[in-house]
């Protein structure tokens, strides 16, 4: 179990047990803090290029993902489908625990108040303020940002 490469070499890295890393996982050189809980899976060609990131136990990153950004927080037992962004460049972003995000999704901490993240019955609607979290026991699919909360795709 090793990154791929580690481009920020003063960089804190924790990981817990039984973390699986898939091949060509790369930290970035914007990483000053990262922590893997136990049990946790990161899948190839995983790039995380953030400041400080913090992954509970028993989460999934599939392959092909990207988290970046200033700070980012996925809580315990989360599942992330291949493909997905998570992006903290406009903040903070936090993700509960027990959520799941399908495939291809993007998440974006820039939302502005009254923006709207439309996803599937699990979570309809979420608003933001000046963070943008998701909260526990939610599931989120093809998100797409509104700027207008009565608009319907």
């Amino acid at each position: 179990m090793k990154f791929e490469e580690i481009r920020n070499q003063s960089c804190d890295l924790r990981m817990g047990g039984r973390v699986t890393l898939g091949k060509n996982v790369i930290l970035g050189s914007a990483c000053k803090k990262i922590s893997i809980g136990y049990g946790s899976f990161i899948g190839n060609d995983v790039y995380i290029d953030v400041e400080e990131l913090s992954i509970g136990e028993y989460t999934t990153i599939h392959h092909g993902s990207v988290v970046h950004g200033k700070k980012t927080s996925i809580g315990h037992n989360c599942w992330f489908g291949h493909y997905t962004i998570i992006d903290s460049l406009g903040g903070e972003t936090r993700i509960g625990n027990n959520v799941g995000v399908g495939a291809h999704s993007q998440l974006w901490s820039h939302m502005k108040f009254g923006d709207v993240l439309n996803g599937s019955d699990g979570i309809q609607e979420v608003h933001s303020q000046s963070k943008m979290m998701f909260g526990s026991s939610g599931t989120v699919s093809s998100v797409q940002f509104m700027q207008k909360p009565n608009q319907c795709y």
